[in-house]
């Protein structure tokens, strides 16, 4: 409700000419904000690298083993890619506050903030996605050893749990793939994180 609201102070605008003052500070600090959270789970991304270098005292699994395989694999050219993006992102900031901004590209400057911040966090679920299919096919290969009924029963559902989220993941990649198009235009068209997930078919 409060982001309507804000996105109707917006738009209440006339698309064509210069932005008001109340649209101009409205769409600054949904900016600025944006660019806050965007930065805040890039870090975040780094201390799970980060993690993933460091000694644990309790012995991982080969599944924890190999998942920080993967983040050591995929996460520093992915946090390179955020850097570029955020870096040509910040540089939008001083256009904005000139004392004539055309709307059109203050509505620019917002809906790829939201857009950015929508990839980041909707490619963080892409690999949690990931990490619990492999885990539901881990399980699944040491019940299916086993015979009783009991864990035919749990093999079923794991089964089930198994389809559902490969057809999430899939759902996933196809949202960053339309958010990548709108947002990674110009120069900030290179290789992404998406690219590097394309060998991974659940």
């Amino acid at each position: 409700m409060k982001k309507t609201l804000l996105f109707s102070t917006l738009y209440s605008v006339i698309a064509l000419g210069a932005a008001s003052c109340g649209a101009l500070t409205e769409g600054f600090f949904i900016i600025h904000n944006k660019h806050r959270d965007a930065k805040e789970q890039i870090q975040e991304l780094k201390q799970e690298l980060t993690a993933c270098f460091s000694e644990s005292k309790e012995k991982p699994s080969a599944l924890d083993i190999y998942h920080c395989k993967l983040r050591q694999l995929l996460y520093p050219g992915y946090i390179d890619e955020l850097g570029r993006i955020m870096k040509h992102a910040d540089k939008q900031l001083p256009l904005l506050k000139k004392d004539y901004v055309e709307q059109k590209l203050l509505d620019k400057g917002v809906q790829q903030a939201i857009l950015l911040v929508d990839k980041i966090r909707i490619e963080r679920k892409l690999l949690v996605g990931i990490f619990e299919v492999d885990r539901n096919v881990k399980e699944l290969s040491v019940l299916e050893k086993k015979k009783d009924l009991v864990e035919k029963q749990k093999i079923a559902l794991l089964k089930e749990a198994l389809k559902k989220n490969k057809q999430y993941v899939e759902i996933l990649k196809i949202r960053v793939q339309e958010i990548n198009g709108k947002l990674l235009i110009g120069s900030l068209i290179q290789e992404v994180f998406l690219d590097k997930l394309a060998y991974y078919i659940p």
